[in-house]
Order: C-alpha cells, then sequence, then structure tokens
C-alpha cells in the first residue's frame, strides 16, 4: 500500500502505481496533471482520496486507471483539462461522503454521486460529462447563478448519456444578481434523457424556484425573493428616522 501524505505533491505527466498486497494507494495529498497535452495515469487496483485530484493546462488528462475508487476530497478541472474514468466501468467516477467534483472541463465516462458533491464551475462554468449522470438521494447538485448567459455566467451541467436524478439541487445566486421572476435558467441537459427529479430544492439566499423537467434538461425559474429580514428592516427604518430628521 503507498499512503501520500497531506504534504505530498505529484505533478506533471506519467504514472503513479501502488505496489505490495492489494496494490492500494491512499492519497491524502495533491496529485495534479498540470502538463498540457501530457497524460498523468493513476494505476492501483484500489485508490481512495481525501486529499485533492486536480487536472489543468490546456488540455493535460488524468486518467484512472483502477477498479475500486471511494472519493471523499475534491476532484477539480479546469482550463479545459480531460478527466478519463472509463475504466471504472458502469459507475464511473463514484462521489462518496464528503466527496466534490468541480470546475469547468470534461469527464470522459460516468459520473456516481452518491453522497457528495456536483459543482460545475469554480466561478459559474460548464462541466461536461461524455457518458451517463446519476445522483443518489444523498447527493447534492449546486448550481451557481451570476448573470444571464449559461456556462460563463450561470453553471451548466452538459450530459451526453442518461441523467438519472434523486437527492438535492442547490442553488445560490452570486455577487448581488437578482433576475427578474420571468427569467428561466437551464443548467442541465442530457442528451440520452432524464429520469426522476431532485428530492429537495436548496435556496441559499432565500429566493424561491420552479424547476421545470423536459425530456431532455431542466430550467429553473424565479418565482420569489426573499423578504427583507428583521435586520434589514430596522436598518431601513433608522435610515428614515434620520432622513426626518434632517428635513425637519
Amino acid at each position: 500500500m503507498l499512503t501520500l501524505d497531506s504534504t505530498v505533491v505529484v505533478a506533471g505527466q506519467g504514472y503513479v502505481s501502488g505496489y505490495g498486497s492489494g496494490n492500494t494507494i491512499i492519497n491524502n495529498g495533491l496529485i495534479h496533471a498540470n502538463q498540457s497535452g501530457g497524460t498523468l495515469s493513476i494505476n492501483p487496483e484500489t485508490f481512495t482520496n481525501t486529499g485533492t485530484l486536480r487536472v489543468s493546462n490546456n488540455g493535460s488528462i488524468l486518467r484512472l486507471n483502477f477498479s475500486v475508487l471511494e472519493n471523499h476530497g475534491i476532484v477539480e478541472i479546469s482550463d479545459d483539462g480531460q478527466l478519463v474514468t472509463t475504466s471504472l466501468g458502469a459507475i464511473g467516477l463514484e462521489n462518496s461522503l464528503g466527496g466534490i467534483l468541480q470546475g469547468t472541463g470534461t469527464v470522459t465516462g460516468n459520473v456516481t454521486n452518491t453522497a457528495g458533491t456536483i459543482s460545475p464551475g469554480a466561478l459559474p462554468g460548464t462541466l461536461v460529462i461524455n457518458g451517463n449522470y446519476v445522483q443518489g438521494s444523498a447527493g447534492n447538485l449546486h448550481i451557481e447563478l451570476g448573470g444571464f448567459e449559461q456556462g460563463t455566467e450561470f453553471d451548466f451541467l452538459d450530459i451526453s448519456g442518461t441523467a438519472t436524478l434523486a437527492g438535492t439541487l442547490t442553488i445560490s445566486l452570486l455577487d448581488g444578481f437578482m433576475p427578474s421572476t420571468t427569467d428561466t435558467f437551464t443548467f442541465l441537459k442530457a442528451d440520452g434523457g432524464l429520469f426522476g427529479t431532485f428530492d429537495d430544492v436548496i435556496n441559499l439566499d432565500g429566493s424561491l424556484w420552479s424547476i421545470t423537467y423536459f425530456p431532455n434538461q431542466i430550467g429553473i425559474t424565479l418565482i420569489a425573493i426573499p423578504e427583507p429580514g428583521p435586520c434589514l428592516l430596522m436598518a431601513l427604518g433608522a435610515l428614515y428616522l434620520v432622513i426626518r430628521r434632517r428635513r425637519d
């Protein structure tokens, strides 16, 4: 068994392989595919991630070549990077409890979000899954809205296969962005079709949304903005008194 502690950084291209009985790697550090056009392959039989797997830098590839994966850490894609999970079979990359898949780029292979979080973009962006996406009852999809342009100002999950949904959809507005009640945002598309629905919707800013499920995509429409909280009402009242006193 090979254990990489939290201070270890493996970067560039090439191979990371385990050794000994079971050929297992436990990553508590950072494995980073960052060689432009290069491939970094992880090649044990069993791999556990509680640290960070990262792929970036103009077409770099991080290839997961093993049969068993437990992801309790962070998997991050940026700068047109590609994560290849095809050797993981039907389940593909499985996000276990605490696991996060985030960023902008491409996953080639299936993704199963059992009990973790999928978050396209570090800021709003597009995450492409060239495969199927399954979200379990303990999974969470986090969508950020900061404007009206799909994939650059609000998050977009673009799936070439099927999407089977359950669990939670979390919506958050960025930098004071507030759409009107007529604005609709298509944040997920699955070319192979949609199955199931989200069990719950969490709105981090208190706004209320309507979800519309189409055969191949999902849209959300704002139906109500947050009511002013007690602190805001008190502040507005104090401001009114100050203005009135100045006028008097």
